[in-house]
């Protein structure tokens, strides 16, 4: 069943991470799960940490105002497929690992 718009697009970004899993595509580094698990800190801010930026640099190297990641990073949002994407990107972190499991 395809389904249109939006909804379309994160169940197809839904089903392409689910294989890229399997696949064994991307990691979790260690210190980055330590961070999440320990901190209690959102996927993408350990990420972030990892990268050794702060969120205010962070944000403008990828086009994002820092109330906004702020935002997401506090679980007050998740940003559009395209915006996760450009995080992901920008973290070098395989987009599956910024999910958060709330």
């Amino acid at each position: 069943m395809k389904l249109p718009g939006k909804d379309g697009e994160e169940l197809a970004d839904a089903r392409a991470t689910l294989a890229r899993i399997d696949a064994g595509e991307g990691m979790m580094p260690a210190e980055v799960l330590g961070t999440i698990l320990v901190e209690g800190l959102h996927p993408i801010a350990a990420w972030r940490r990892l990268s050794g930026l702060c969120q205010a640099e962070r944000a403008r190297r990828i086009g994002l105002s820092q109330l906004w990641l702020s935002r997401i990073e506090n679980g007050g949002g998740t940003g559009s497929a395209t915006t996760r994407r450009k995080l992901a990107a920008a973290l070098e972190a395989p987009a599956w690992a910024l999910e958060c499991g709330d």
